[in-house]
């Protein structure tokens, strides 16, 4: 899961409430992008998965705080991109899986799972990282980006000539 927070600490700043609430504005349309590309990075992760889980994200703006989670709440996934320590499944012999740890894109990987049962004590699912591999990716992107944006579109509303925040992001 990804998650983001700016602190906005609206107590500490002296200027308009207007331009105070334009760039808050701006702030959730970037999170928002955001959120949007990763979005994308999770898909991708389950390309090739029969039962693909459903990947939301949520944006919170508390006045003083914005922050973005990505992710699911998908049991298996969360299995496969944080690991276990016992596997519970018996797979069949020409098993073969379709992830692999820290890597993307996925393979189409081979054979099944035969049974489920808490009788096995078979070793544990290896992590795959996806969620670290993402953050490792986004966060200098994000921030690099999400400061240059900021402070540029701060300075044209300090001297009047910004209007709405555009809609137009980095990839």
């Amino acid at each position: 899961m990804f998650s983001c927070q700016v602190i906005t600490r609206k107590g500490s700043y002296s200027g308009s409430s207007d331009a105070y609430s334009r760039i808050n504005r701006a702030i959730v349309k970037i999170m928002q992008a955001e959120a949007k590309i990763q979005l994308r990075l999770y898909t991708r992760t389950t390309a090739y998965w029969r039962g693909k889980p459903l990947f939301e994200y949520t944006i919170e703006n508390t006045g003083d705080e914005i922050s973005v989670y990505v992710g699911t709440n998908d049991k298996i996934y969360k299995f496969i991109d944080k690991g276990t320590s016992v596997r519970r499944a018996l797979m069949s012999k020409n098993f073969m899986p379709k992830t692999h740890p820290r890597t993307l894109p996925n393979s189409r990987g081979r054979g099944s799972r035969v049974a489920i049962s808490k009788k096995f004590n078979f070793p544990g699912i290896t992590p795959r990282e996806f969620s670290k591999m993402i953050a490792e990716q986004r966060y200098p992107i994000f921030n690099h980006n999400f400061e240059g944006y900021i402070t540029s579109y701060a300075i044209e509303i300090l001297k009047g000539t910004a209007g709405e925040p555009p809609n137009k992001y980095w990839r």
